[in-house]
């Protein structure tokens, strides 16, 4: 990404949903992750509890920071197995950072698999989770809908986490569209100088101002902002008062090392 994107501040909550959609599908792993209850419990009945599990060894976009994060209860109400927990991807650094993925919700009579004469206790007594597992009475998964997942979210932040993870180069392309500016046809006059200005810019704020900088990247923030109105719309509409005022400093620099506009 080079330096007029980092300077534009992209901000990513903007994106269209499509887009937001492949954003998700990266955090959570192209093979869509499809967690059991196995990767969290181990004893039944679990009732009222919650788990933990890492995805050190999961293909998501998230860093090994985050976790896994299972909820809710699992227990034998006479002889219904009810099942009822949420999953959650959550960061340990800040456990308050939670996003909903899905879960396990069933409601199973036992005594068709266990026989009539089995009470609740009987089943209760010979019931842990791998004879549920082998009498294929646990729940499967079930994802939140991904138009729906991770609601609220901040954009920015997942797109830090994938490109955190390395997983960003895999979805750049959204960048891409997302920065491509309206076509707008100029004069060669126009176009000539728009590619002084942007050689100028890369020039004096790509090679000395510092990203991490927020005070050193303001003009270059306005400059380029300038840069992308002109770019944008046709030079029989700029105005050049209005343009003082919205960009003050950005058309001094104009001004004093670019010879005014075209």
């Amino acid at each position: 990404m080079s330096w007029k994107y980092i300077l534009k501040r992209v901000d990513y909550n903007d994106l269209d949903d499509k887009s937001k959609q492949e954003i998700k599908y990266s955090l959570i792993g192209r093979d869509y992750l499809e967690p059991t209850l196995m990767d969290f419990f181990v004893d039944f009945p679990f009732y009222d509890e919650s788990a933990t599990s890492s995805i050190k060894e999961l293909d998501m976009g998230f860093p090994d920071y985050f976790e896994l994060f299972a909820l809710g209860s699992m227990e034998l109400q006479e002889s219904d197995l009810i099942t009822d927990i949420a999953v959650y991807i959550r960061n340990k650094k800040n456990k308050n950072e939670t996003y909903y993925l899905g879960g396990f919700r069933g409601d199973e009579n036992m005594e068709k698999l266990f026989g009539d004469s089995h009470s609740g206790e009987d089943i209760r007594q010979n019931l842990d989770i791998y004879t549920m597992r082998d009498l294929m009475v646990i729940p499967d998964f079930e994802h939140e809908k991904i138009s729906r997942m991770f609601e609220g979210a901040d954009y920015n932040k997942l797109v830090t986490y994938l490109k955190e993870t390395n997983k960003w180069e895999e979805i750049s392309h959204i960048e891409d569209k997302m920065m491509k500016l309206p076509e707008v046809s100029h004069s060669k006059e126009v176009d000539n100088w728009l590619e002084e200005a942007e050689d100028y810019a890369s020039q004096k704020f790509e090679q000395s101002y510092s990203r991490d900088d927020e005070s050193s990247i303001g003009t270059a923030q306005e400059f380029y902002k300038l840069l992308e109105y002109l770019r944008t719309n046709k030079e029989t509409s700029w105005n050049e008062s209005d343009l003082k005022r919205k960009f003050p400093t950005a058309m001094l620099i104009v001004s004093e090392t670019l010879g005014g506009l075209p």
